[in-house]
């Protein structure tokens, strides 16, 4: 049996962190990237994953930073790109995982060829506050307008809590002190039938930059920022 395990999560959300302690219990995360400035180890991404996932963006007049209002529409192209990559990826017996924030934005036409290559698909979430996520996108890049990016958390975690709704799944928060996120993590793979390691080795406090104390949200997005915070159980 094949297997598939999306990381859905907005940028700057734990995504990275997550996914490496995916592949501390053993999952594969295929030809990800190890060194990136922005995290001390690695995004764990796959280039070839994230290029196309652009490039349908793209077709649709969006980009990471501007979804749009619906998931992208995908070409014959690029259902035969998303084809080709999961044959590479997905092999019988085996777990498989593949972490790209704009997934969110893409995912219908990953979960169709995942569909089509005969693949078990799971997910799992991760989120963060919406303050912490936007101070630290703009510490990596001082052009970005907070109030957007502040919009952004909100649009991304929408699209999260209604891919949930679709059909549940386990949920992190990615605030939470040491002991409680990984506790949370354990409790996240026992509910995808995945055996934790003893040592969650990939997970380090200094992993998490901007937590600082936290003002008050506006509604809309307390709203979501509390339902993300009761599906997750924190």
């Amino acid at each position: 049996m094949k297997r598939l395990v999306f990381i859905v999560g907005m940028h700057r959300s734990g995504t990275s962190c997550l996914t490496g302690l995916l592949g501390d219990a053993g999952v594969w995360l295929g030809p990800v990237e190890k060194g990136s400035p922005h995290n001390t180890k690695g995004n764990n991404e796959n280039r070839q994953v994230m290029n196309l996932n652009k490039a349908v963006l793209a077709a649709n007049d969006a980009a990471w930073n501007n979804p749009g209002e619906v998931d992208a529409d995908w070409s014959p192209e690029h259902d035969a790109r998303a084809d080709e990559l999961l044959d590479d990826l997905l092999e019988d017996g085996r777990i498989t995982a593949m972490k790209d924030p704009r997934t969110l934005l893409t995912g219908d036409g990953w979960r169709r060829a995942a569909d089509r290559a005969g693949a078990v698909i799971s997910d799992i979430g991760t989120f963060r506050r919406p303050e912490r996520v936007v101070a630290s996108l703009t510490a990596r890049d001082p052009s970005l307008d907070p109030t957007h990016c502040l919009s952004l958390w909100a649009s991304y975690n929408r699209r999260l809590l209604e891919l949930h709704d679709r059909s549940a799944f386990p949920i992190v928060d990615f605030d939470l002190p040491a002991g409680d996120y990984l506790s949370q993590v354990r409790w996240a793979f026992a509910e995808l039938d995945l055996e934790p390691p003893e040592q969650l080795d990939f997970f380090e406090g200094g992993l998490r930059h901007q937590d600082h104390a936290d003002p008050e949200l506006k509604p809309d997005v307390e709203a979501i920022y509390r339902e993300l915070q009761r599906r997750s159980g924190s």
